[in-house]
């Protein structure tokens, strides 16, 4: 059921929302769909990446399309919290655990390779990885809107209830912790467990960076992409771990960001909205839900202590502290957190 001048196409129906608006797909989709009217009332799968295999007849328009991918041309679905537009991406089958995942400052939802969520949907979850607003393809705001971490938390229950997720497992990376926490504090109903890895609880007294970090932390953002992508590089070889540290792999991550969207100033709000959420030490007290807390024991841009204590105020939290780990989130450090995350899938489920 080839089409004409098409190699690959892949229709995975989950429960995102997403429209056509595109004329192109539109017309590469004449021979594996029916257009009604101008509608698109049949979907018929040509190859599924992920876990399920769907033909669904659909009477109107396809609200419930994960994820479409027609030859290069790839259309990802959105939610929307308010204003804000918070681009993510579905692996495996929803009606599995399902696991959401936060990337860190000025990062993209590309922190999380494919091989990654794969691993995970290997493991008998599903993923959902997003752009944080301010970073990738979700919205960016401007100077005038003081949001909060409790704002980007709420971005995330956002994509949930798009999807029609109950509860999730909810992940982050530094950053992405710090959302991470806050959803658990602010939404346990909808938080299966917690995952927060290089993070820290907002309390001055922990999680501090050494000099040369921080310095590095408030570089402004720069105004091309080439001398943005070189910054990055240099940065980050800071506070990784030197024998991980592949500066030709680094430089390929940052293009590989970038090319897909620039967003100078994103970082520096997305920091404004760190300090001024204040700690979340009473509320880590109060939780209520399984949690587990990974850190690298050499991470020189928020201290160890930061993850010590996220564990030690979240009762029955598990620590995990990787051998070798800076503030890296690099294959050499996957095994352990995947293995670690499936273990507390299963406690969370039992």
């Amino acid at each position: 059921m080839a089409g004409a001048g098409l190699d690959v196409a892949t229709i995975e129906l989950g429960i995102g929302a997403l429209l056509f608006h595109h004329e192109h797909i539109y017309a590469e989709l004449q021979d594996v769909v029916q257009l009604v009217g101008g509608q698109l009332r049949e979907c018929k799968v040509l190859q599924c990446r992920h876990v399920w295999r769907v033909a669904n007849s659909l009477g109107a328009w396809p609200e419930r399309v994960a994820r479409v991918q027609l030859g290069h041309h790839v259309v990802m679905p959105h939610a929307f919290n308010g204003q804000i537009r918070i681009e993510y991406e579905v692996f495996g089958d929803l009606a599995d655990p399902t696991i959401i995942v936060s990337p860190g400052l000025g990062n993209q939802m590309l922190l999380y390779p494919v091989e990654l969520c794969e691993a995970f949907v290997d493991r008998g979850f599903a993923v959902i990885r997003i752009d944080n607003r301010d970073a990738g393809l979700s919205s960016v705001t401007s100077d005038d809107l003081e949001y909060t971490l409790h704002d980007m938390g709420d971005d995330l229950v956002a994509v949930l209830d798009d999807i029609g997720v109950d509860r999730a497992i909810v992940m982050g990376m530094s950053l992405g912790g710090m959302i991470a926490q806050t959803v658990a504090i602010d939404h346990p109903d909808r938080t299966l467990a917690l995952v927060s890895i290089g993070s820290t609880t907002g309390e001055v007294s922990v999680g501090g960076s050494t000099a040369e970090a921080l310095e590095a932390l408030m570089m402004p953002s720069a105004t091309t992409i080439e001398e943005q992508i070189k910054n990055d590089v240099e940065v980050r070889g800071i506070w990784s771990n030197p024998e991980w540290f592949d500066v030709d792999q680094m430089t390929a991550y940052f293009r590989s960001l970038y090319d897909r969207s620039f967003t100078p100033g994103g970082s520096e709000r997305q920091l404004a909205a760190v300090m001024r959420s204040g700690d979340r030490a009473e509320g880590l007290a109060a939780l209520k839900v399984p949690a587990l807390v990974v850190h690298g024991q050499n991470d020189s841009l928020i201290d160890i202590s930061g993850g010590r204590r996220t564990a030690e105020l979240i009762d029955g939290a598990e620590f995990l502290e990787i051998e070798g780990m800076s503030h890296d989130f690099v294959s050499q450090m996957w095994p352990p957190l995947i293995s670690a995350v499936t273990a507390l899938g299963a406690r969370s489920l039992a």
